[in-house]
C-alpha cells in the first residue's frame, strides 16, 4: 500500500487525472489502516510535493488541495475500517506503538544486546539480509543515474526519496527487531534497479 500510494501520487503529478488522485487517497488510507507506519507517508508525500513543485514550478494551491484530499480520504478509510464507532481503537493502538518505540525492545546485533536501539541497526540488517544481486543492481543503477546526472529527475526522486525517508525514520526508532520493519523500501529498490 505504501508503494502503490507513491505510484499514484507520481501518476497524478504526471497526468493531473482525478482518478489517480482518488486511487492515491484510497491506498493512503489502506496503508494507514493496515500499519501505523503508514503515517510516514504524510511527511514523505510532503517532501515529494515540495521537490516536484521546485522542479516543475507547479501551483502550490493545486498541490495543497491534492495533499488535503489525500489526507481527508485517508482518514475516512481508516475510520471506516474501524467501523466508524471504534476509531478510538486506532488511536489507542498508535499510542501503544509510539510508547513501545520510545522505550525500545531488547535486540541483538554484532555480538551485543541492546534495548535502546542502535541507529545503524537497519543499515547492517539491510546489507546482511538483502540478496547480493539486488545490492549490485542497485549500485549499478545509482552509478548510471549519477553518470547521466538524473538524480533530480522526478522519476528518480519518486523512487529514492520514499525508501530513504522510511529508512531514516526507522534508524531514529528504538525498536530494532528485524528487517521486516523496513520491507516497504524493497519495491522501490526493485523498480529503481530494473528501470535505471
Amino acid at each position: 500500500f505504501f508503494f502503490i500510494t507513491i505510484y499514484y501520487v507520481w501518476q497524478w503529478i504526471e497526468t493531473k487525472r482525478t482518478k489517480d488522485l482518488l486511487l492515491c487517497s484510497i491506498f493512503f488510507g489502506l496503508a494507514n489502516a493496515t500499519k501505523f507506519t503508514g503515517l510516514y507517508l504524510i511527511p514523505t508525500l510532503f517532501i515529494l510535493f515540495l521537490a516536484n513543485n521546485f522542479l516543475k514550478k507547479e501551483s502550490i494551491i493545486s498541490v495543497a488541495k491534492a495533499f488535503f484530499i489525500i489526507v481527508c480520504v485517508g482518514i475516512i478509510i481508516v475510520t471506516a475500517t474501524y467501523g466508524f464507532t471504534n476509531s478510538t481503537s486506532y488511536v489507542d493502538g498508535f499510542n501503544f506503538v509510539r510508547e513501545h518505540s520510545t522505550v525500545g525492545h531488547n535486540a541483538y546485533l554484532l555480538g551485543e544486546f541492546n534495548s535502546e536501539g542502535q541507529w545503524y541497526y537497519f543499515i547492517v540488517a539491510f546489507f546482511v539480509k538483502t540478496p547480493v544481486p539486488l545490492i549490485i543492481l542497485f549500485v549499478i543503477a545509482l552509478f548510471f543515474v549519477s553518470k547521466e546526472k538524473k538524480f533530480l529527475s522526478p522519476d528518480v526522486l519518486f523512487l529514492l526519496i520514499p525508501p530513504a525517508r522510511y529508512l531514516i525514520a526507522f534508524m531514529l526508532n528504538n525498536i530494532n527487531i528485524g528487517i521486516r520493519h523496513i520491507l516497504p523500501i524493497y519495491p522501490f529498490l526493485f523498480v529503481f534497479a530494473a528501470t535505471e
